[in-house]
């Protein structure tokens, strides 16, 4: 187990570890960044050498060897598409919070007295006086047009433009606060100790099963959610905005505003009906587990009603002819669940295996048609001949009509 152990090069010079890109502050050693990159050769019996009798489980193992694999392939694969989301909210929720920043120190102004405007009426009032002394005429001055000393109250509008975007300014601020504290945590589930494999294993595990339970994968999926949200709220107050200065503006903004809620959710609850719609969110997750409580709700009502009414009517010593009649008794929430609502993921499976006879032949095509590698169209070939007997129909209808595919396509007559 030490021969096998041993590094390459033991007694050559140590090489400096060269830096390596982190996710914040200055480089550190490639040492304690995490797993290594995944090696594409899954063939790991004959990579990795065979454990000596009872120690399937040692530190040095060849199954922790292929869990320390394994992981990195799949936490590469995670924490690289949520690093790249969240920078992505970095960048659009401080340009939003600027914008909309523009927007509120000039409509902030609107909640407090305008002394300026005050000190134009004032002087208006004065001059009015001052025409009427030299006309002659007299003029009631009792009621000025600006009172300085009387309590400011904003209008309703004002008061609902500001509230409006400063939500919506609170809510992108925390959207980027919140990315930053996400990329931290991220960095530090990816820093693992130097140590066998087994412990590097366990240490994985453990914050994995830690990530999981904490819900951190939720909270990274919510942040866009809340980003749209805010963005909502800032497009409800440009409406607003505008309704003192030009209604029609106020109205466009508005049914704009209202359209594209609308595409927004449509878009987030088409992936239930039509498993192959690639509009899937995070926001998608949520609507279909509410469609899931409803439903759930709605039978376990279904169900108690019956049970309560079959109660009362066996009270009423009713004949047995008249009993045999009842309905039959409906399902409990529960047994809906199970049977009815599914999965994002098993709807998606199901829609997989209901066209897995289509999908040989088209992925097959795909192959041919994007590869210029000869080898790969020669493999194609050979699939193609052994297409099974479900798909071959539908491979002569494709390519009856497609001069290039006629050469390989199987003789199945």
């Amino acid at each position: 187990m030490q021969a096998e152990n041993a590094q390459p090069g033991a007694g050559a010079a140590p090489q400096p570890a060269q830096p390596t890109k982190t996710f914040f502050g200055p480089a550190q050693d490639s040492r304690t960044q995490g797993f290594p990159r995944p090696v594409f050769n899954d063939d790991y019996v004959a990579r990795f050498p065979e454990d000596p009798y009872c120690q399937e489980t040692a530190p040095n193992a060849r199954i922790w060897r292929v869990y320390v694999e394994e992981a990195a392939a799949f936490d590469e694969n995670m924490v690289g598409q949520s690093r790249d989301g969240l920078d992505v909210m970095l960048v659009f929720a401080g340009l939003f919070s600027a914008v909309v920043t523009s927007f509120l120190v000039q409509v902030s102004q609107n909640l407090q007295a305008d002394f300026s405007e005050m000190s134009a009426l004032l002087l208006h009032d004065l001059l009015i006086v001052q025409l009427s002394m030299v006309n002659g005429a007299t003029v009631n001055v009792t009621t000025p047009s600006a009172n300085p000393l009387q309590r400011f109250k904003a209008d309703a509008i004002d008061v609902w433009i500001n509230g409006l975007w400063v939500v919506s300014l609170v809510t992108s601020l925390v959207v980027a606060l919140s990315a930053v504290l996400v990329k931290q945590w991220l960095h530090r589930y990816m820093t693992f100790p130097s140590g066998t494999p087994g412990l590097r294993s366990h240490v994985r595990q453990f914050r994995f099963m830690g990530l999981e339970k904490w819900r951190v994968r939720i909270i990274i999926g919510m942040l866009p959610i809340v980003m749209h949200i805010s963005l909502m709220f800032f497009f409800a107050g440009l409406a607003l905005f505008y309704v003192p200065l030009r209604a029609s503006l106020a109205w466009a903004v508005g049914t704009i505003t209202v359209f594209v809620c609308l595409l927004y959710l449509i878009s987030n609850t088409i992936p239930i009906i039509f498993p192959q719609c690639p509009y899937q969110t995070p926001l998608t997750d949520f609507i279909h587990h509410l469609y899931q409580v409803v439903t759930f709700g709605i039978q376990s009502i279904r169900h108690y009603c019956f049970v309560a009414y079959r109660d009362i009517r066996k009270r009423l010593v009713l004949s047995r002819q008249q009993s045999s009649t009842f309905e039959p008794e409906p399902e409990s929430g529960a047994d809906v669940l199970q049977s009815i609502v599914k999965s994002l993921t098993q709807l998606e499976s199901d829609a997989v295996q209901d066209a897995h006879d289509t999908l040989f032949v088209d992925g097959l095509d795909w192959l041919y048609q994007m590869s210029s590698n000869p080898t790969v169209h020669s493999l194609v070939l050979q699939g193609i001949s052994g297409l099974p007997a479900e798909s071959r129909s539908y491979a002569r209808t494709k390519w009856s009509t497609a001069t290039d595919m006629q050469t390989r396509r199987p003789a199945t007559s």
